[in-house]
Order: C-alpha cells, then sequence, then structure tokens
C-alpha cells in the first residue's frame, strides 16, 4: 500500500481601474482583487508488482482512491460590496474523490533507495458533469523513496 500527500497554494492579486458613475459626474476609483487557491491531495493505492522482488527494476500496478480538498477564498478592495451586489469577500471550498489507476516503475539503488514514476489517470466520483471527460484528470509523479527498517 502507499499513501502520499501534495499541498499546493496560489495567490494572484491584480490591481482593478474603475469608474464610478454618481450625481456629481464619473469619477476613476480602483482596487485589489486577489484571489488565493489551496488544494491538498492525498492518494492511497494499493500496488501490485509485475516482477520479480529481486529485481533492481520493477513494474507495478497501482489503484486505489485519491480525495481532493480545495479552498477557494477572493477578496476585493473595490468596488464597494453594494455596487455590484456581490460581497467584498467570498470563500468555497469541496472535498472531492476519485478512483485512481495507472502504471508505475521503479528502480532500486539500495535495499532501502529506489527512484520512482507512477502516471496516473484519476476520475472523479459523485459530479455530474456536462463531458465524461471533465472527470479525468492525470497525474505524473517522480520521486525517490526510503525504507525504514528491514
Amino acid at each position: 500500500m502507499q499513501v502520499s500527500a501534495a499541498y499546493h497554494w496560489t495567490k494572484n492579486s491584480y490591481t482593478t481601474p474603475l469608474y464610478y458613475y454618481g450625481t456629481g459626474g464619473s469619477t476613476l476609483g480602483g482596487g485589489t482583487d486577489t484571489y488565493r487557491y489551496k488544494y491538498l491531495t492525498a492518494p492511497v493505492l494499493l500496488r501490485y508488482t509485475f516482477t520479480e522482488p529481486a529485481a533492481r527494476f520493477h513494474f507495478d500496478g497501482l489503484a486505489g482512491i485519491t480525495v481532493l480538498y480545495g479552498h477557494f477564498n477572493f477578496t476585493t478592495t473595490s468596488p464597494p460590496s453594494s455596487y455590484y451586489g456581490y460581497p467584498n469577500d467570498y470563500s468555497s471550498s469541496s472535498t472531492k474523490a476519485s478512483v485512481t489507476l495507472g502504471p508505475a516503475v521503479r528502480y532500486s539503488l539500495s535495499p532501502q533507495v529506489e527512484l520512482t514514476a507512477n502516471g496516473l489517470v484519476s476520475a472523479m466520483l459523485g459530479d455530474n458533469q456536462y463531458r465524461f471527460a471533465n472527470w479525468l484528470f492525470l497525474n505524473v509523479l517522480v520521486g525517490a523513496h526510503y525504507t525504514f527498517g528491514q
């Protein structure tokens, strides 16, 4: 069994020039729009090895469940919340699960150290998307594993 986690976050800010129209004419104002995205993925995968255990090169099949947690936050300093009818601060989060399948290769440098590469395809569970292609996403993972003990 293989369990891992990946965390990704990004923040984008934009300065927005805006014209406000009032009784005294128009004035140029502006503000800052800030978008923050955070994602946590945690795949829990079973590994089946197709090669002999003593070989240095291994070819594996992986299958399991991946959990994805996403959080979005939008903040703006302008226009005032009543200007367009939306709030100046908005947050949303979602947790999804997907079935994950794919091949993996491992190369043993020593009994404790392996170089790895996984090519995984995940299909979202429980979403009613218009197209099936919207349910799928691909991950390519490259890394090194160290085994404690033995």
